[in-house]
């Protein structure tokens, strides 16, 4: 089946309705954003083919499978909690207002986005927290500000784009894509995680910007660092040990802010 809103939000399952899927694929066409507010069940898949579709109310009203197409955005309003497996095919995985939390497998089937939205109804930016594996053959860019936080393991072939905000990384990431950070902050480890980090891919540091490391484990990098940003260690009593080229024109080594 396909929905289509070219005007004006289209809200689904407002005042306790359902979607039972009869195990068929729903898609959502038209650049109108469209908030599933009540359960979805039995649907082989939500296609997101263009504009916004988006959970709100109810942690299970997109369903247990998505796939976003270019102009295609998926997210979760206020603090979802969500289960989907998310195959981004050029689309965006957005978040707005409260954290959002994804429990799932995030796959990027081509470049694509993650996004901390703040366009969205005049909500502001919210922070994503991708708690389950990352991989495919695309790159992911992160636009906006706010923070993405990588909890699972992240294996996707293209690498990482940091373009605003911060990416920050609580597990571990292998990729021959690398990280590019051109706008905004990759952050090894977050305040408080004492979790062991790995970090096997080449990061490059335009100028202007930084890699940041704050975790209290030794952590070993035997890619390379390249750029001319700046390096800096936030956590004291971890030890953070090169094996990789290093080109990085400015080096600060401490726990200043």
């Amino acid at each position: 089946s396909e929905g289509t809103n070219d005007a004006g939000r289209f809200d689904v399952g407002t005042g306790g309705g359902w979607i039972e899927g009869g195990g068929y694929t729903l898609t959502k066409l038209g650049p109108a954003p469209a908030a599933f507010r009540g359960p979805v069940s039995n649907l082989a898949a939500l296609v997101v083919s263009n504009g916004l579709v988006y959970a709100e109310d109810n942690d299970l009203a997109i369903g247990t499978n998505v796939v976003v197409y270019p102009g295609g955005r998926i997210g979760g309003y206020n603090g979802r909690v969500l289960g989907p497996a998310v195959r981004l095919e050029g689309g965006a995985l957005i978040g707005f207002a409260a954290a959002s939390r994804w429990t799932n497998t995030l796959t990027a089937a081509t470049d694509s986005y993650i996004i901390n939205d703040a366009t969205v109804a005049g909500y502001l930016a919210g922070d994503i927290i991708l708690a389950g594996p990352i991989g495919g053959p695309g790159r992911l860019t992160k636009l906006s500000g706010s923070t993405t936080y990588l909890r699972a393991p992240v294996t996707n072939e293209g690498g990482w784009v940091v373009n605003g905000g911060t990416l920050t990384l609580d597990s571990m990431l292998v990729s021959t894509g690398g990280v590019t950070i051109s706008n905004g902050t990759f952050l090894v480890g977050s305040y408080g995680v004492t979790s062991a980090i790995a970090l096997s891919a080449d990061v490059t540091v335009d100028n202007g910007r930084e890699l940041r490391w704050n975790n209290a484990l030794p952590l070993v990098f035997t890619n390379s660092i390249l750029g001319n940003g700046l390096v800096r260690r936030e956590d004291v009593t971890g030890r953070l040990e090169w094996r990789g080229t290093n080109t990085m024109d400015f080096l600060a080594v401490g726990s200043e802010a």
